[in-house]
């Protein structure tokens, strides 16, 4: 597909042409007031997107979104996608691969990296890596490495590994490794390892336990 050479807003009065003919390659595309102002090969729209965000080849869209980044080295910094107000906003450390969608999605994170975080603060103040966190407020506060949290603030405050809990509040504050979780509130509080765990609030504040300990579904009989 080919791309048209110029590109037209108007915002009030005022109007715009941008000329993509005349961009070079390697120039970041700010448009925002103090959007994008330390990276390269990036793209950053709405008011301070990407603002002191010393990176490469990312792309972040909304207030603030991907702003106020700060690590220790710069060039680990890079492929990341924003979109949502203040997406990514004021994370430390690594910060590279990420994909963040919602309001405050990845919010304040800490070396985070091959993630995907999709929902309004999904994965905020979290620190990990490979994780995918699908959810209003999924993973919030977590510290654990590839695991997949699908349901609204499932996995909040979890330190598991590789576990995967589908269901509204399911491995909340868990800490295990690789466990699954399924239900309302399944694990929640959950300390065991190598676990199966199904059915609305089951294994909540178990511990240290092994192979298929719960499979009650409500069947509403």
């Amino acid at each position: 597909m080919t791309l048209p050479s110029t590109f037209f807003a108007q915002s009030g009065s005022t109007s715009y042409t941008l000329n993509t003919n005349a961009i070079p390659a390697n120039t970041t595309v700010s448009i925002g007031v103090s959007a994008g102002t330390d990276a390269s090969q990036s793209t950053f729209i709405a008011y301070q997107a990407g603002k002191d965000f010393q990176a490469s080849k990312n792309i972040f869209i909304g207030y603030r979104s991907g702003a106020f980044i700060t690590s220790p080295e710069p060039l680990n910094n890079f492929s990341n996608v924003g979109f949502g107000s203040e997406a990514g906003s004021y994370s430390t450390g690594i910060f590279r691969n990420n994909l963040l969608l919602g309001v405050r999605s990845g919010y304040t994170m800490t070396n985070s990296f091959d993630n995907v975080m999709l929902g309004g603060v999904a994965g905020a103040y979290s620190e990990g890596y490979s994780n995918s966190f699908v959810g209003g407020n999924s993973g919030t506060s977590s510290t654990g490495n590839e695991n997949v949290f699908f349901g609204y603030r499932c996995g909040e405050g979890s330190t598991s590994n590789s576990t995967i809990s589908i269901g509204a509040r399911s491995g909340n504050s868990s800490n295990g490794n690789e466990n699954l979780f399924l239900g309302f509130k399944a694990g929640s509080h959950y300390t065991g390892d190598n676990n199966i765990i199904i059915g609305i609030g089951n294994g909540s504040s178990q511990q240290q336990r092994t192979g298929i300990q719960y499979s009650c579904l409500p069947c509403g009989s």
